[in-house]
């Protein structure tokens, strides 16, 4: 099992992870360009080839056989993660599970200005890195009104 994140995770939850998966593997791979946007400070070298990490990242763990859990893509924190993994994923053949609970249109038009300062010109570009379709993409809700 391989958990991509924006920023190394804290030692003791890591720990913790760790026992509770402890008959798999883990591998942790930490790439900037995943956290939110706000979080970035506007610098693109940070986003920088954050696609070619996905698709490394797919490629070197397999093909059709690998499933990516996204978390929380449709906050709209990082617009440009939710379309990478997406297009890694379709690239790949890889399984792309969706895990939404929280919708950037749900009572957070706060984000909206980030997400335009992040290359979402518009609600239906918005849309599309949210919510992608592709043949092996699912999209998973929590509980009965997000679904």
């Amino acid at each position: 099992m391989t958990l991509a994140t924006g920023e190394a995770p804290e030692a003791a939850w890591l720990e913790r992870l760790r026992k509770a998966v402890a008959s798999v593997p883990l591998d942790v791979v930490v790439h900037p360009g995943l956290v939110y946007c706000s979080e970035i400070a506007g610098s693109p070298l940070q986003r920088d080839g954050l696609g070619d990490e996905c698709t490394r990242l797919l490629g070197r763990l397999g093909g059709p056989e690998v499933a990516v859990w996204a978390h929380n893509l449709g906050l709209g924190r990082n617009a440009r993660a939710s379309l990478a993994w997406s297009a890694a994923a379709r690239a790949s053949g890889a399984a792309l599970l969706l895990h939404h609970h929280d919708f950037f249109f749900d009572n957070r038009w706060a984000r909206w200005p980030e997400m335009r300062a992040n290359g979402v010109p518009n609600l239906e570009a918005a849309a599309r890195a949210v919510f992608p379709v592709a043949p092996r993409t699912a999209h998973i809700t929590i509980n009965g009104a997000d679904h």
